[in-house]
């Protein structure tokens, strides 16, 4: 017999996000599940793990690094834009 606790997040911030995430894992063949939160008093990262090996993880983590990446690609890309313009113009330097 499994117990669950019953949770009340309605209040959350997260709550809308996290009851479409559930339906979204619902509703797909989801067998490999992370999860990963940052506790905004002390800084610290949680980690929970369903299912995954460290290969698992290994994929999760450079999913969650692209995604990084490529926020920070669209929060500068008038900058880089612009950079690639000069270098077509002008050359690539180094300094």
């Amino acid at each position: 017999m499994i117990v669950i606790k019953t949770l009340v997040i309605s209040s959350q911030p997260y709550a809308q996000w996290l009851a479409e995430s559930l339906s979204f894992i619902e509703n797909h063949q989801i067998d490999k599940i992370a999860i990963a939160a940052i506790d905004k008093t002390n800084g610290e990262v949680i980690t929970g793990y369903h299912n995954c090996t460290f290969a698992d993880k290994a994929v999760m983590a450079a999913n969650i690094q692209a995604d990084a990446i490529y926020g920070s690609v669209l929060a500068n890309a008038d900058q880089i834009v612009q950079e690639a313009e000069d270098i077509a113009n002008n050359g690539y330097d180094q300094n």
